[in-house]
């Protein structure tokens, strides 16, 4: 497929683009990181005292049933890390109150998303938990809240191929 913006050659489309770290992660030296962090695919602790979730922040497209997911990390608190790390593997985590945090992925098609305010809701076993933006009318949010058109999906797309990486 070709990107309809630049005529690049881009393959199929993508629905899910996100970043493997927080920030926080991102910017330590590859020492810093190995000295000053643990993490895996899911949870990241930075000192023993900054504690991030991977969730995903879905946006509907508009007409389809289909959503357009950021694959993002949010700040969460010690006690509430704890907690969900505790029932990272139970059924019942579905049913667990949502989580405060604070976005802690820098997306860099938007004005800047750090610190924004959100929940982060757990789900079934296997599935991310997801991210809710606190509404506000940064463009993320609303995106969020009112969903985007496939014309945004690709625009998304094309935007994308031109960048390094998401931090």
């Amino acid at each position: 497929m070709k990107c309809s913006h630049c005529n690049e050659e881009i393959g199929e489309i993508s629905l899910c683009f996100g970043s493997n770290a927080p920030f926080h992660y991102l910017v330590l030296d590859e020492k810093e990181r190995q000295d000053r962090c643990e993490i895996n695919n899911d949870l990241c602790v930075i000192d023993q005292d900054k504690f991030f979730i991977r969730g995903h922040l879905e946006i509907p497209i508009l007409g389809t049933d289909e959503f357009f997911i950021w694959s993002v990390w949010s700040s969460i608190s010690e006690g509430n890390f704890m907690r969900a790390n505790e029932i990272w593997n139970s059924k019942t985590r579905k049913n667990e109150p949502a989580y405060f945090g604070w976005f802690s992925t820098e997306l860099p098609l938007y004005p800047s998303t750090l610190s924004l305010k959100c929940e982060i809701q757990t789900r079934e076993i296997g599935v991310c938990p997801l991210i809710n933006l606190e509404p506000n009318d940064h463009p993320l949010a609303i995106e969020q809240r009112n969903g985007i058109s496939l014309d945004r999906v690709h625009e998304i797309n094309h935007l994308l191929m031109h960048i390094d990486r998401i931090k």
